[in-house]
């Protein structure tokens, strides 16, 4: 269900942090926004797997990740399976932006987020703010003026609340890749998200579209400025750093199988490479 909480130019000015809009297991349909929305959004996947693109590089949102979108950026998104919910949060206010960065949430962009019942809780509490205030206003709209200022700083509170303990329980994932042209190329990409837990060999992506192996590694890295296994090693290591977080009882080398790593060693090295740490240096981090 999508709710939306109305304020008055002057209740907008006078309270820093505003909630705007939610939406709780929301079946989400596409959208596309040329000039962005004037809130910051946050979107967390609840199941299913919806594509995001920002500044025309595209990201992947899985189950257990969050989106986080800064106001007037232009973004597009869409489910990538046939159902695709989410929990959103849309909120604005004088001192957004200086709350967001001074709580190191810098940029729009895919955030991995450990804590799925933190969002259950805030949205419980806002929801139930917002029924009694629309309560209160049917109570008394035939014979004054409704009384919802109070309401909406009990909102603002919870806001910042709700960010203060986000802050807390998400990390910046940089995994954004250009977003493909060809549709060709957005196979290939759709194949190897599908498949990454999987061996997968460049003759068996030709063979998916119909070329040859070197004609595909040349229109890949033209228009992704990257080779395949590079784009591959890439999507694997981003799996492993959300599972490494998510599974802290699974042993490292697992996880590295869980995300197409039969060699624990190659994993390591790989992981170290790419994030400037082992993997289990990354998990105490």
């Amino acid at each position: 269900m999508l709710y939306t909480i109305p304020h008055t130019r002057r209740e907008r000015s006078i309270l820093p942090l505003t909630i705007n809009l939610l939406g709780y297991n929301y079946p989400q349909e596409p959208v596309s926004r040329s000039r962005g929305l004037s809130l910051f959004q946050w979107i967390y996947c609840v199941d299913g797997r919806g594509e995001f693109i920002l500044r025309g590089q595209k990201s992947i949102l899985f189950p257990g990740q969050t989106a986080l979108i800064y106001p007037y950026e232009p973004h597009s998104y869409r489910a990538l399976t046939g159902e695709w919910h989410v929990h959103l949060i849309g909120f604005s206010g004088s001192c957004c932006t200086d709350i967001m960065k001074t709580l190191k949430m810098h940029e729009s962009g895919i955030y991995h987020f450990n804590s799925p019942e933190l969002f259950c809780s805030y949205f419980e509490k806002i929801i139930r703010i917002r029924q009694e205030m629309m309560e209160e206003s049917n109570r008394r709209k035939r014979r004054e003026s409704p009384r919802q200022f109070p309401f909406l700083i009990s909102l603002s509170k919870l806001c910042y609340e709700f960010l203060l303990d986000l802050s807390r329980s998400v990390q910046f994932i940089n995994t954004s890749v250009p977003d493909p042209g060809s549709e060709t190329i957005r196979l290939i990409i759709s194949y190897m998200e599908e498949h990454y837990q999987e061996p997968v060999s460049l003759e068996l992506l030709a063979d998916q579209v119909h070329l040859s192996r070197g004609y595909l590694c040349e229109i890949f890295k033209k228009e992704m400025h990257q080779t395949i296994m590079h784009y591959l090693t890439n999507l694997r290591i981003s799996q492993a750093r959300i599972m490494l977080t998510e599974y802290p009882e699974r042993r490292v080398a697992e996880v590295g199988r869980m995300c197409g790593f039969e060699n624990p060693s190659y994993f390591g090295e790989t992981f170290r490479k790419v994030v400037g740490m082992t993997p289990a240096e990354y998990r105490l981090a």
